[in-house]
């Protein structure tokens, strides 16, 4: 608009003065009225399980004036918000990697309070579990240790040996035994043949057949055995030889 030059707008007449608009509003002009921009949604009534928030206009752009119809429409508006459930923990998240590669280890995953009501985060923000990987058997068992000497000398013995575990659970046994010196004493073949074989004790000479009262049990056991076996095939020799041997009467 030039200098000078006048313009109607709605129930003013305006024109330049000066570089600046300037208008004068005509009596008995009917405007009607026009909505100004809605307010900022208030905050939300609550911080979860569901509220509401509203904003607000006002019919002012123009204002109805000299009989003008006024604004068309609600000047309010509402709207839910925050519907989330009132638990206040964020979800969990994934379980971690377990702690070893095999064998007995933990895993753990954790989450976070959300809710800008802490009183509503009830219970533990981490959680862990046992975790077992497969160990290879080479990693669980420790190597065995040599054979223990045998526990005795002859008539059948035991001989032990150990590993450790070195990833629980292990699966198997941490001992093994095995029989040793199972040879007939001397002193048993010695009662076979009906030889007493001279042991010095406390100063007074004894006889060898005393001697299975000194073994252990189990090598007093063995040599029992033993010397029943020897004796059924002594007996069954004598018998065998009786039969085969000529009378004194024969002839021939």
């Amino acid at each position: 608009m030039n200098a000078g030059e006048h313009m109607e707008i709605g129930c003013e007449n305006c024109s330049c003065v000066n570089g600046r608009l300037d208008c004068v509003s005509h009596l008995g002009c009917q405007l009607d009225g026009g909505w100004g921009s809605w307010s900022t949604w208030t905050p939300c009534s609550e911080p979860c399980g569901g509220g509401s928030q509203h904003r607000v206009r006002e019919c002012d752009s123009p204002s109805p004036r000299d009989g003008g119809r006024g604004c068309r429409g609600s000047p309010d508006q509402r709207r839910e918000c925050n519907k989330k459930p009132c638990e206040g923990w964020s979800s969990w998240t994934e379980w971690s990697t377990c702690s070893k590669s095999c064998g007995a280890g933990f895993e753990f995953r954790n989450r976070s309070c959300d809710s800008d009501l802490p009183a509503l985060c009830v219970g533990n923000f981490e959680e862990t579990r046992s975790c077992n990987g497969t160990c290879a058997a080479w990693l669980v068992w420790s190597k065995w240790s040599p054979w223990s000497t045998c526990s005795v000398s002859c008539g059948g013995g035991e001989q032990l040996r150990v590993r450790d575990c070195l990833n629980p659970p292990c699966e198997g046994f941490s001992t093994q035994t095995k029989t040793c010196q199972s040879q007939v004493c001397l002193a048993v073949l010695g009662i076979l043949h009906g030889e007493a074989v001279p042991e010095q004790r406390e100063g007074k000479p004894k006889t060898q057949s005393s001697t299975m009262g000194n073994l252990s049990p189990a090598a007093a056991e063995m040599a029992f055995i033993q010397l029943s076996a020897g004796v059924q095939q002594t007996r069954g020799l004598e018998q065998s030889e009786t039969v085969v041997r000529p009378g004194p009467d024969a002839g021939g």
